[in-house]
C-alpha cells in the first residue's frame, strides 16, 4: 500500500488520533497537511512525518470555529500541492454534560467543531476530491448510534457526521468520491484527560474501568483508529462507500447505561 504522489489533509493532527493518522500516512509516503489550533503540537506532528517518509508536510494552524480560516485550509493546500486526494476530517471535541447541565456555549462548540466544519470543510474540497477521484474518511464514535449517558449533545454531533457520510456517499459515488466514517469506541486519546479537565488520576481510573468491562479488555490507541482510516482511504477499499466502520473492541456490543 502506498500514498506517493497523493496528498491527503488531516484535521486535529497534533495529538491522539489526527496525529497518529498523519503519521501512518506518512509512513506510505504521502504528501501531508496537518491542521489544528495547537501550534507546537502540529510542529512535533509534522517532524515525526517528515522523519517518517512524508517527502512534503504543510502545517497549517486554524481556528475550526472561523469558517474563513477553515476554507482557507483548502485554498492553501491547492496553492501548496495543486490538488487534493484525501480529507480525513479528524478534529473534534468532547464534553460530558447532562442535559440540565449544558450551556448555549458549550452546545454552540460541540456543534461548530464536531459538525459545523466538517460539513464546510468538505464542502470546500469536494470539487478538487471529484476532479481527482478522491475520498474522505471522517470521524464519528459509536455514540451515534448508542445512548451514553452524560453525552447527549457530543452524541449528536457525531450522529450528524454519520448522516453526512452515508448521505454524501450516495450523493458522490457516481462522481467517482467515496465517503466513509470510523466509529471509535473508547480511545485513549487528550480529547479524554481533557473531559476529566486534566487530572490525570481521573483518566487512569476512568480506563481502568472502562478494560474492565469491555469484552477485549482494553481501551483502544489512537493507532487502532489510525489504521483503519488509512484502509478504508487506500485503493484496497475501492468498492467500500457509505460506511460507519466501528473500531470498538466490541463495547458497543454491551450494555453502556
Amino acid at each position: 500500500m502506498s500514498f506517493e504522489g497523493k496528498v491527503v489533509i488531516v484535521t486535529g493532527a497534533s495529538s491522539g488520533i489526527g496525529a497518529a493518522t498523519a503519521l501512518e500516512f506518512a509512513k506510505l509516503n504521502a504528501s501531508l497537511v496537518l491542521v489544528d489550533r495547537d501550534d507546537k503540537g502540529l510542529l512535533v506532528t509534522k517532524s515525526k512525518c517528515i522523519e517518517a517518509g512524508s517527502p512534503d508536510v504543510l502545517d497549517l494552524v486554524v481556528e475550526l470555529r472561523d469558517l474563513d480560516q477553515v476554507k482557507g485550509i483548502v485554498k492553501q493546500t491547492i496553492s501548496h500541492f495543486g490538488k487534493l486526494s484525501v480529507l480525513c476530517n479528524v478534529a473534534g471535541v468532547l464534553k460530558s454534560k447532562r442535559l440540565e447541565n449544558e450551556t448555549p456555549e458549550g452546545y454552540s462548540e460541540l456543534f461548530d467543531i464536531n459538525t459545523r466544519h466538517v460539513f464546510f470543510l468538505t464542502q470546500a474540497a469536494m470539487p478538487y476530491l471529484e476532479s481527482n477521484k478522491g475520498c474522505i474518511v471522517n470521524v464519528s464514535s459509536i455514540n451515534s448510534s448508542g445512548q451514553f449517558p452524560r453525552s447527549l449533545a457530543y452524541s449528536m454531533t457525531k450522529s450528524a457526521i454519520d448522516q453526512l457520510t452515508k448521505t454524501l456517499a450516495i450523493e458522490y459515488a457516481s462522481r467517482g468520491v467515496r465517503v466513509n466514517a470510523v466509529n471509535p469506541g473508547e480511545t485513549s486519546t487528550n480529547l479524554v484527560l481533557n473531559n476529566y479537565n486534566q487530572d490525570p488520576s481521573k483518566v487512569k481510573e476512568h480506563y481502568n474501568k472502562c478494560s474492565d468491562q469491555l469484552p477485549m479488555k482494553s481501551v483502544c490507541m489512537p493507532e487502532d483508529i489510525a489504521n483503519a482510516i488509512v484502509f478504508l482511504a487506500s485503493g484496497k477499499a475501492r468498492m467500500i462507500t457509505g460506511q460507519c466502520l466501528k473500531v470498538d473492541g466490541a463495547e458497543s456490543m454491551c450494555n453502556n447505561n
